[in-house]
């Protein structure tokens, strides 16, 4: 009896290094797809914070274009006065 209870031993103990085994490459699987998930929400962090800076970036130029043109127009006008102004003092004198 003393063979089969070693034999038994022999065999639960495989048993226990597989069942090891296989917990360890479970284990290893579900820390590879944490790691995995981590880096798709790192992504999806990098991606939102360079959505915000592009539209920080184009609020920014479409208030430095409404401030060109607003000084634009304002230098047409001032041409535009000194120009009447020119040409009605011209034709007053005469």
């Amino acid at each position: 009896m003393a063979l089969l209870d070693q034999l038994g031993d022999l065999g639960s103990n495989i048993l226990e290094a597989g069942t090891d085994i296989i917990s360890g490459v479970g284990d290893t699987f579900q820390n590879s797809a944490d790691q995995n998930a981590a880096a798709v929400r790192r992504m999806d962090v990098n991606s939102q914070l360079a959505i915000s800076k592009f539209q920080a970036d184009n609020e920014n130029r479409k208030a430095n274009s409404a401030f060109l043109q607003k000084v634009v127009i304002a230098i047409v006008v001032i041409i535009g006065i000194l120009v009447v102004g020119t040409v009605g003092a011209k034709y007053l004198k005469k």
